[in-house]
């Protein structure tokens, strides 16, 4: 897969630290299929680049790790979501979602909101929203360097 780098562990941070604002799980889902749905519900798709890296290790692996994406035309990719439904043959149907569809369904900032104690500022719960969409970018080549996350003004 990916190369691992600091990116991954600010993923994390980030994660944890919504979920426990929450106080449930972000990307909820019985299935990886299911959680990436739900990531790309809440952030938006994956970038092209991204797709294109899946894409290109699912060939070189064969079978070994799971398609979750397609390419149909040059930079058109295609979410290939499990459903709970078996075919005739004995295998989960899979549906496929253009990633043009209108992603994000469940914008992180209104995740947040219905979150919201009467304690809570909505300027900075804006704020806090904004920074988590950073720390979460799909794209870990594009998420936010944890200096700059730390000079965000959400921390002012």
């Amino acid at each position: 897969g990916m190369v691992p780098t600091p990116a991954i562990d600010l993923w994390s941070v980030g994660v944890t630290v919504a979920e426990l604002f929450l106080g449930s799980v972000l990307f909820h889902g019985r299935t990886n299929s299911d959680m990436l749905r739900a990531m790309m519900e809440c952030l938006g798709p994956f970038s092209a680049r991204t797709l294109r890296h899946h894409t290109n290790q699912v060939q070189k692996y064969g079978g070994t790790i799971p398609c979750h994406f397609k390419q149909e035309v040059q930079s058109v990719y295609v979410y290939l979501q499990q459903t709970n439904q078996i075919a005739a043959n004995g295998k989960v149907v899979v549906k496929e979602i253009p990633l043009q569809q209108n992603f994000p369904t469940r914008p992180l900032v209104q995740i947040l909101l219905k979150a919201k104690s009467s304690k809570d500022s909505r300027m900075k719960l804006q704020q806090f929203g904004d920074l988590l969409g950073k720390v979460l970018c799909l794209d870990a080549t594009k998420r936010v360097a944890v200096v700059n996350a730390m000079k965000h003004e959400f921390f002012g």
